[in-house]
């Protein structure tokens, strides 16, 4: 059995709108959903499929989770046009949350599959979300934390100029102890499930001031998270 932690280790990548032509045009979410938990099977690869095909050049953001400790040497994110993803994560020893981004896609992509590599290790407590946005076309950068209060925060972070998209993903390492999930000011939440302890959240800024982007769970207990 995976032991859990009440520990809130956060992840947060920020992309921006870069250029003044696309600077007039603001960060736009297509389409959002969020895919079961693996409940504990081991798994080596893990499909999560979007509700429509995506559009050419769009961004796609993925934030996911799994434990720790199960020998996973490294994971690859992948879809099935062939769009390249960056990684970032974050870890307490029990799971580990992860933000992927593709910026400048490929359109048709129907699914993201997360593959989990290390010989014989697999995945166990997986869960993920997907998102599909438009005009953006750089990372401005990133950011990760952990703690064990009730408010999950990162940064603080200077924007390079004001409309930047900011998406926050975030795990409770004890999903059974978190009951729900609240947006920090500006913030509009993605997803919000207790009983995976998972939470996605984007806002678009409105100034170049620095900021620490904020959400916040019901009670105590946390693990992991990522922010865009």
């Amino acid at each position: 059995m995976i032991s859990k932690t009440r520990i809130w280790p956060k992840l947060a990548v920020l992309l921006f709108v870069s250029g003044a032509v696309m600077r007039a045009a603001t960060p736009t979410l297509i389409q959002h959903v969020s895919c079961s938990n693996t409940q504990g099977i081991n798994v080596g690869t893990y499909t999560c499929p979007f509700p429509n095909s995506t559009l050419d050049s769009n961004a796609i953001v993925v934030g996911f989770q799994f434990a720790d400790g199960q020998g996973v040497t490294n994971v690859a994110v992948s879809d099935n046009v062939g769009n390249s993803y960056t990684i970032i994560s974050n870890s307490d020893g029990n799971q580990i949350a992860n933000v992927a981004y593709a910026i400048g896609t490929t359109s048709g992509v129907a699914s993201v599959t997360i593959t989990f590599n290390g010989g014989s290790s697999v995945g166990r407590w997986v869960a993920a979300t997907i998102s599909e946005f438009n005009n953006i076309t750089a990372i401005d950068g990133s950011d990760v934390n952990s703690d064990a209060g009730s408010t999950v925060t990162t940064g603080p972070i200077t924007p390079t100029a004001s409309g930047d998209l900011f998406y926050l993903y975030a795990i409770n390492d004890n999903p059974g102890y978190c009951y729900s999930w609240s947006a920090g000011p500006g913030g509009t939440l993605l997803s919000s499930d207790w009983i995976d302890g998972q939470v996605a959240q984007y806002t678009i800024y409105n100034s170049s001031d620095p900021i620490v982007p904020t959400l916040s769970q019901s009670i105590t207990p946390a693990i992991g998270m990522p922010f865009l």
